[in-house]
């Protein structure tokens, strides 16, 4: 999710033909935003931006002073009071307003609300500004109305370097801060005013380079980070998240189990793995591991996080609150499990025994939720193996403690 202002510049009336060939025309101009990055990038522009804020408002502010200073004598009073007033008290509200709610507690949508508001803000004000330079540069001698003109370009350059995190923003900024007066100046017959304004214009376009530049850069950077997190939660063998990207979905679903009330947890161990391993060898021994992991994902494609985080040990976070379909989900995954292997002309067969735990009201931390089923593994664990021995009385024991267990 990032902020995507082009609707800005798309007419409401002109129908949907007008509305994609706009929207096709900045998806030239802008580098796609990956969406597996679209968030982080959010988070990105609103602090950025955040930052820049007063920056931002301070160097139009100190342009307008510096205009009126320049052509205080060439303008009327209305024009002397009106436009800079207007863009003064405009930077300031959005200033005191922007710090009051930046510590508030926000969301990815007040996010984005935000950073909208502030790109029409901005605009609004390059817009007006614009006019109201291009305006006052008629009156003006050739040297009052040049620095009238440097004012301007550094006032929209540094709202440009501001809003560079949004490019759409930024180019926008360009457009209606600069093309007013580059405008007045070309309809001139002054070839001097005409070569000025084109010089201008060049560089204002050179500028708007470096903005997507800086912007793809930064799109890159964060698929780097992206993918180096993903790397360091994921497991190579199977895909599936390793120990850590497990710990953190257990942490994230105990933070949030308020909202999401029916977890389970499951700890599966692959009973008869480590014989097969050493039989057949490791790519065997690889093999099946992946294709526990495809098993898994293809029996719980809803579950929250499905993880291996051990040697053959697997864990999976799942949705459910029901003891019966939890302890139908557990004998789909045993059978699942077991069902026979195939390696390089052999028929391998290993078993699972595996240990729920729900998220009960005791649950306090992950390493409460993992001993909980863990507990349950070990109990699963025993008493299939009793089951072979025929020792009775262990697995009425057993049966016993399992009773007692969170479901």
């Amino acid at each position: 999710m990032y902020i995507d202002p082009a609707y800005l510049f798309v007419p409401a009336a002109s129908g949907r033909q007008a509305t994609g060939r706009w929207v096709r025309l900045w998806s030239r101009i802008e580098p796609p935003v990956p969406p597996n990055i679209a968030d982080p990038l959010l988070q990105e522009q609103y602090k950025q931006i955040g930052a820049c804020i007063p920056v931002l408002y301070l160097s139009l502010g100190s342009a307008v002073l510096t205009s009126l200073i320049v052509a205080h004598d060439s303008l009327t009073a209305i024009d002397r009071i009106l436009g800079p007033i207007l863009i003064l008290l405009l930077s300031a509200w959005r200033v005191f307003v922007w710090r009051r709610r930046q510590n508030e507690a926000t969301n990815a949508q007040e996010h984005r609300k935000r950073l909208r508001r502030s790109t029409i803000h901005t605009i609004f004000l390059s817009l007006l500004g614009g006019i109201w330079t291009a305006s006052a540069f008629v009156y003006l001698d050739e040297v009052p109305g040049m620095m009238l003109m440097v004012c301007l370009t550094m006032a929209v350059f540094s709202a440009i370097n501001c809003m560079w995190w949004l490019p759409r923003a930024a180019m926008a900024v360009a457009l209606f801060g600069m093309m007013p007066m580059l405008l007045t100046m070309m309809s001139f017959h002054d070839a001097g005013i005409r070569a000025t304004a084109i010089s201008v214009l060049v560089v204002t376009v050179l500028q708007l380079r470096l903005v997507l530049g800086k912007y793809s850069s930064l799109l890159h950077s964060l698929e780097v980070e992206h993918h180096m997190q993903l790397l360091a939660h994921t497991d190579s063998l199977t895909r599936l998240a390793n120990r850590r990207g497990f710990n953190d979905a257990l942490d994230a679903s105990l933070a949030n189990r308020n909202e999401i009330q029916n977890l389970a947890l499951a700890l599966i161990d692959l009973d008869g793995f480590k014989g097969a391993n050493d039989q057949f060898g490791h790519p065997a021994g690889d093999a099946i591991l992946s294709e526990v992991g495809i098993r898994l994902a293809a029996l719980s494609p809803e579950a929250i996080c499905i993880g291996r985080i051990g040697g053959d040990e697997f864990g999976v976070i799942l949705n459910e609150s029901r003891a019966c379909v939890r302890a139908a989900w557990v004998e789909k995954a045993r059978a699942m499990i077991s069902i026979p292997y195939q390696f390089g002309g052999f028929t391998i067969r290993i078993s699972a025994s595996i240990g729920m735990a729900g998220c009960q009201a005791d649950i306090v931390s992950r390493d409460d939720w993992l001993t909980a089923a863990d507990t349950a593994l070990y109990l699963d664990k025993s008493d299939r193996r009793c089951r072979r021995t025929g020792d009775s009385a262990k697995i009425s024991r057993n049966a016993a403690i399992m009773a007692g267990q969170p479901d």
